[in-house]
């Protein structure tokens, strides 16, 4: 396993010593500077995996000022070590949102916990900041009345079979309608695929019914005989469901390779094809343009905003809770107290807020007295 690059910035030589010595002995990999514009030149050269750095150097706050900018332009996340206390310190190193503090003097368990526990933080954030780019590009494609789009997660020994059965239905709009122009997108970010079909205008409708039939007979409940008329495209669609079979027998003999000295049971190839016909031809199916899949990822974005605040995500809780139940005249006082909370925390979170609760009435989810209600409590923040 690859040991954690740690750099320690520090301008005490035996202080700074005697930390690396600590790390060293936990097993991490270290790298030393002693000013906050040697922190810099290091960041770049080594592409540490955290940051320990001294609040003040050379008994300037610094350390603060170039903690804020490690993590905000190398994405790096930083652990204050400092003997400073006092609370103006404190609220200023806060500020500057720390995946860490710890004060001196230490022991090597403190600070191998408040490491880790910054390393999980950091990774947690950033996976839910990927989860939250993701959902509201999925919500963006959901909005665009004239796409179509489906989205899911794959196996890496799946992603290469489905790609092509997906890809195919290109093939297919063209043989069906050749004097229609449709675009068809497939895109993959990390183990999701999605597929994006932009339709002229009146026939949404019409492709999307064939996307679904499509759907069936990847699913083997629909004959590609009942599907095409043209016996040369059948015989087309039926040597590109075979070809799954080829392509999951030759990811099978590398798995078997890779998984073999695991002891891992390997499926059987006639079940690998199931279950990939039975992946793909279910998302075929999926509706893309339900009201009530827009209110669910809307919702999810709002509960994956802030994860450490915990005002805020506490705040959040209760709006979805608020939005979920039912809206009333008598929840004035605590909505506008819930949405004040956020944006007196985070101004770019409240944006996103009041963005989505706008989609959220305009889209139909909250209707009736309670947008309205919603919609005139917004009003007055501004």
């Amino acid at each position: 396993m690859k040991k954690t690059k740690i750099l320690v910035t520090e301008d005490e030589d035996i202080v700074r010593h005697h930390i690396c010595n600590m790390l060293k002995n936990l097993g991490y990999k270290v790298v030393e500077a002693t000013t906050d514009k040697d922190a810099i030149k290091k960041i770049i050269k080594t592409k540490p995996n955290i940051v320990l750095i001294e609040t003040m150097l050379y008994g300037e706050p610094t350390g603060i000022d170039a903690a804020d900018l490690i993590y905000k332009k190398y994405n790096i996340p930083v652990v204050y070590i400092t003997a400073y206390s006092d609370d103006k310190m404190l609220r200023k190193a806060i500020k500057t949102e720390p995946f860490g503090y710890i004060l001196k003097p230490f022991e090597e368990r403190e600070l191998q916990t408040t490491i880790e526990m910054a390393l999980y933080k950091f990774n947690t954030e950033m996976m839910r900041n990927k989860r939250i780019s993701r959902l509201e590009k999925h919500l963006k494609w959901l909005e665009d009345k004239d796409a179509i789009v489906r989205e899911l997660e794959f196996p890496p020994k799946y992603r290469q079979a489905a790609m092509s059965i997906l890809s195919y239905f290109g093939e297919i709009v063209r043989q069906k309608y050749p004097e229609i122009s449709v675009g068809i997108k497939i895109e993959q970010e990390n183990s999701v695929i999605r597929m994006i079909i932009k339709t002229p205008d009146g026939k949404e409708e019409e492709i999307e019914q064939t996307l679904e039939n499509y759907g069936l007979i990847v699913l083997g409940k629909l004959s590609p005989e009942d599907f095409l008329k043209d016996p040369i495209h059948v015989f087309e669609l039926k040597q590109q469901l075979t070809l799954l079979k080829y392509q999951l027998e030759i990811k099978e003999e590398l798995y078997k390779l890779i998984k073999s000295q695991y002891g891992e049971r390997l499926k059987s190839l006639e079940e690998e094809v199931q279950w990939l016909r039975s992946h793909v031809g279910n998302l075929l199916l999926q509706s893309g343009k339900d009201s009530e899949n827009l209110k669910t990822i809307y919702l999810e974005v709002l509960q994956n905003l802030s994860y450490s605040n915990y005002e805020i995500k506490d705040a959040l809780g209760t709006l979805i809770q608020k939005i979920e139940s039912g809206i009333e005249a008598s929840d004035e006082k605590e909505i506008k107290s819930t949405l004040k909370t956020i944006k007196r925390q985070n101004a770019v979170a409240f944006k996103k807020v009041i963005n989505i609760i706008k989609k959220l009435i305009i889209e139909g989810s909250i209707a009736g007295a309670s947008g309205n209600l919603l919609y005139e409590w917004i009003k007055s923040l501004f």
